[in-house]
């Protein structure tokens, strides 16, 4: 069973904090739940664009997820989604690129110059030092993950 932004009273009626379960993740054997392997994941998006790339969460999450951990809950997770949009043409970086030939072999073409958006790698580097900067629970390891989003912008 599978359910996004639980009410936290609704399932747990002493637990006011936090007040929901961005995912709350129930697996189950036949017709069986087996509630002793729960997972409750808090969600947390970092929305940059390349105008305002230093931009943070408002709250980095690790509270909420430490309350559950504390509250009893198997498995608890935390997740840090990172959408921007893309940098202008100018500001894209010169990397070496390469195809694989034979994966068995690990055989890989000559690599070759190409221009490219590095903002994605800025912007993941970046978050993921001031999640461990401010993570202080012992209880919770931040993860990244990281989504483009197709926003027409002019930036001159």
């Amino acid at each position: 069973m599978i359910a996004g932004f639980v009410s936290s009273i609704d399932i747990f009626p002493d637990l006011t904090f936090p007040g929901d379960i961005d995912l709350l993740v129930i697996p189950y054997c036949e017709d069986q739940l087996i509630i002793s392997e729960t997972l409750a994941i808090e969600l947390k998006v970092v929305r940059a664009t390349f105008a305002k790339q230093g931009k943070s969460p408002n709250d980095f999450g690790f509270s909420q997820a430490s309350a559950l951990v504390e509250y009893g809950l198997p498995y608890t997770a935390l997740a840090h989604l990172i959408i921007s949009d893309s940098s202008p043409e100018k500001h894209w970086r010169e990397v070496l690129m390469t195809r694989v030939i034979d994966a068995n072999t690990g055989a890989v073409e000559r690599p070759w110059p190409e221009r490219v958006d590095m903002l994605p790698s800025d912007l993941i580097a970046r978050t993921y030092g001031r999640l461990m900067s401010n993570e202080k629970s012992r209880h919770v390891m931040p993860g990244l993950s990281f989504a483009r989003l197709k926003i027409a912008r002019s930036y001159r």
